[in-house]
C-alpha cells in the first residue's frame, strides 16, 4: 500500500473508494493531493479535531452529506464528542435552517454510533427543530456529557418553539464561541458566498478570532469546495504584517 493510501486509511480506518479510483488513474496526482490535504488538516492554530468539525458541519450547512460524514468520522477519530457535534449542528441550523439541521442530525447520530452508543430509532424526515435538538441533547448525555449548553437551548425553545436564537447558539459551550463563528464563515465560504461571509469574518475578528485561524479555515475549505473557496475567503483577509 502506498504512503497516500496509508494516510487515508489512518484518517478514515478504510480507504474510500474515490481515493482508490484516483490512485488507479494517477498515483502521482493522489500523492500531490495527499500532501496538500495533510498540510491543510495538520494541527496549527486550529486543532485537527476542530478542522474536521468545521468541515463536517459546513457541509451540513450546504446540504452535502458525503463530505459531512467523512469528516464526522475523522473528527470523532480525533477525539470529538457527541456534545461537540450537536453544538456544531446547531450552528449549521443558523446557516441553512431546518433542512441543514435535519442533515446535521445524521452526523450527530453517526458520531454517537462511532462512539459506541446504541442506535436509536431514526428521526422522521419531517422532524421539527425541537425534536432534533431534544434527540441531540439525549445523545450527548448518553455519551457522558452534562450537556448544560444544550439543556439551556432546550429551555429557550419552550419560550420560542421551533426557533434557535443566534446569540444563544453562538455562545461558548463544549465548543468555543470562536470556533462557532469560524463555522458560520465556513458555511458561507463552502457555498462560495464571500459576500455573506464578510460580515461574519468581521464579527469573528471583533470576538478575537485570529487572522491565522481564518486562513487555516480557508485551507480546509479548499479541500471540500475547491480553490474558489480560497478566492472568496482571501478577499476578506488582511495583509500579513512584515
Amino acid at each position: 500500500m502506498s504512503k497516500s493510501l496509508d494516510y487515508f486509511k489512518s484518517v478514515y480506518d478504510v480507504v474510500p473508494d474515490w481515493i482508490v479510483r484516483l490512485d488507479e488513474q494517477s498515483p502521482e496526482m493522489l500523492d500531490r493531493y495527499t500532501a496538500i490535504r495533510a498540510e491543510a488538516f495538520a494541527a496549527g492554530v486550529l486543532s485537527r479535531r476542530e478542522k474536521d468539525l468545521l468541515v463536517a458541519f459546513s457541509n451540513a450547512g450546504r446540504l452535502y452529506p458525503r463530505s459531512m460524514l467523512y469528516h464526522t468520522k475523522a473528527a470523532v477519530g480525533g477525539g470529538a464528542t457527541v456534545e461537540e457535534a450537536a453544538e456544531c449542528a446547531c450552528v449549521s441550523y443558523l446557516y441553512g435552517g431546518l433542512p441543514s439541521f435535519r442533515l446535521a442530525a445524521r452526523a450527530v447520530d453517526y458520531a454517537a454510533e462511532l462512539r459506541g452508543l446504541p442506535a436509536g430509532n431514526p428521526l422522521p424526515e419531517d422532524a421539527s427543530a425541537d425534536e432534533i435538538l431534544a434527540r441531540m441533547t439525549a445523545l450527548a448525555k448518553a455519551d457522558g456529557a452534562q450537556a448544560a449548553f444544550l439543556d439551556a437551548l432546550l429551555a429557550e425553545q419552550k419560550k420560542t418553539p421551533g426557533l434557535l436564537l443566534a446569540e444563544r447558539v453562538l455562545a461558548a459551550g463544549a465548543v468555543g464561541a470562536q470556533t462557532k463563528l469560524l463555522l458560520m464563515v465556513g458555511c458561507c465560504i463552502s457555498q462560495l458566498d464571500g459576500r455573506s461571509a464578510a460580515p461574519w469574518i468581521a464579527y469573528a475578528r471583533a470576538h478575537g478570532v485570529r487572522e491565522e485561524a481564518l486562513a487555516e479555515l480557508g485551507y480546509i475549505c479548499i479541500m471540500t469546495a475547491g480553490i474558489p473557496a480560497w478566492f472568496e475567503l482571501s478577499d476578506s483577509l488582511l495583509p500579513k504584517a512584515d
